[in-house]
């Protein structure tokens, strides 16, 4: 199986649902929900798949965490949208110190403390587990429209300016996509 497969299979989906204004296939959901609306969005960073832990070294919890959160702020960005608050799920491998999911933690509430132009929030709770596989780590993100339409993917025109931080290509070589703002 791809990754694309599934990803073009979920998104041809349509859903049946009046709450539902944004669905599958764009950065967040967006919903309607008890009389106010709510965006929604999760992305995770697996261990050999995301980053090599191993390779990073002690750097290894802040890189991951800060790239987990970012990757949600990003999408938030994205859409023109305010986060609201962040819920972490993470899979630590039974051989992790706990010194080592600590300082990831304390990663993770010190990116979403972080960021400028109205991105902050704070990471409000989330689920852990030990388990004999990689390091994954899981951040959902609920974000408000702030008033503003969302931008989708489903606007962009040709002749539309598209918009990028820092150089196209070779974030994996280069590491930059364990410290991007």
């Amino acid at each position: 199986m791809r990754e694309q497969d599934l990803i073009d299979a979920v998104c041809g989906v349509a859903v049946d649902d009046p709450r539902v204004r944004i669905g599958p296939g764009d950065d967040l959901a967006w919903l309607s929900a008890g009389g106010g609306e709510v965006m929604v969005g999760v992305d995770q960073v697996i261990d050999g798949r995301h980053f090599d832990a191993a390779a990073l070294g002690d750097r290894m919890p802040e890189a991951v965490g800060r790239k987990a959160v970012n990757r949600n702020l990003s999408d938030v960005a994205a859409m023109a949208a305010r986060p609201l608050a962040l819920v972490a799920s993470v899979a630590l491998p039974g051989a992790m110190p706990l010194r080592v999911g600590e300082a990831l933690a304390a990663a993770m509430r010190e990116a979403a403390a972080a960021p400028g132009a109205g991105l902050a929030c704070a990471v409000v709770g989330g689920d852990v587990s030990i388990h004999a596989g990689p390091l994954v780590v899981s951040v959902t993100v609920l974000a408000t429209a702030d008033g503003v339409e969302p931008v989708t993917r489903v606007g962009g025109a040709p002749g539309d300016t598209l918009w990028v931080t820092g150089a196209l290509g070779g974030s994996l070589a280069s590491g930059r996509h364990l410290s991007f703002v």
